[in-house]
């Protein structure tokens, strides 16, 4: 009787440590693209790999020459009646006049991917070729953030037909 109770403390106690382990590494769930340095970016995520990883999701695996040709750090501030700055990375496709955006949070100069909600791990898609058929965030009414292709709330661009939207999650 006494080795079963011994049993059940040590798995109990193996249990609290497993549970305390899932939550640090949930914690870690992050990734470091880049340091902000007054105007300007310094990356510290590999933009070329991050790039063709990027590309591989998006583009058929056949195609090898189908890649995006430009990552950039945008900072921007979101549309609707609340206005805040915000920052994402944009990968441009020019051939087929396609912009894709992930939000990258801000903390204290320091650009961060991450998973903490929805929003953060959605990839918007933009194609077209109007210059206002761009990603945007627009803070909703009930202060949710959400991704559009334009420069104003409600439309994307001068015609439908000239702007598409796709939102994507890419499980990592």
């Amino acid at each position: 009787m006494k080795i079963y109770y011994i049993f059940i403390i040590i798995f109990s106690f193996y249990s609290c440590k497993s549970n305390t382990q899932e939550i640090e590494q949930s914690k870690t769930d992050e990734i470091l693209f880049a340091k902000i340095k007054g105007d300007s970016y310094v990356y510290v995520l590999d933009t070329l790999s991050f790039k063709e990883s990027i590309s591989g999701n998006f583009f058929s695996k056949e195609s090898k020459k189908d890649t995006y040709d430009k990552v950039n750090i945008i900072k921007s501030q979101t549309l609707g009646n609340t206005n805040e700055d915000y920052y994402y990375v944009v990968l441009i496709h020019f051939g087929k006049k396609l912009k894709t955006a992930r939000y990258l949070e801000n903390r204290s100069g320091y650009l961060y991917l991450n998973k903490k909600t929805v929003f953060n791990t959605i990839y918007n898609s933009c194609v077209g070729v109007d210059e206002k058929c761009f990603p945007n965030v627009v803070i909703n009414s009930d202060l949710t953030r959400a991704w559009i292709c334009s420069d104003k709330v409600g439309v994307c661009s001068l015609d439908a037909n000239e702007c598409k939207s796709i939102r994507s999650i890419i499980q990592e």
